[in-house]
């Protein structure tokens, strides 16, 4: 198992961990509960901001590892900086469609 698999999987995990106990096991993250007791909007040491500090660092080492692991169908190029400009896009794109699912939600 190589190094990218290894913190993949523990990114993946703390995301997957603070997700599940806080939106569908505790509903913290609910906007009314999280900003009274966890303080979600309190700058970026609320648990919104390292929920989503985990999803960003998973995501992004999750299309590293599938590029790495399935090159045949990789959409990474070669050049560093053209592949770190799709990987934010693409997280970045994801943060989007979430914010506007929670958006619809509220």
């Amino acid at each position: 198992m190589g190094a990218l698999s290894i913190e993949f999987a523990f990114i993946s995990a703390v995301w997957l961990f603070l997700t599940l106990v806080g939106e569908f096991v505790f509903t913290w993250a609910g906007n009314a509960t999280c900003s009274k007791y966890l303080g979600c909007v309190e700058g970026f040491a609320g648990y919104d901001a390292f929920e989503h500090l985990f999803f960003g660092v998973a995501g992004a080492l999750a299309i590293l590892w599938f590029c790495e692991r399935y090159p045949a169908y990789s959409i990474l190029p070669k050049q560093r900086w053209k592949a770190f400009i799709i990987v934010v896009s693409l997280i970045a794109l994801a943060a989007i469609c979430w914010e506007i699912f929670e958006y619809i939600q509220d």
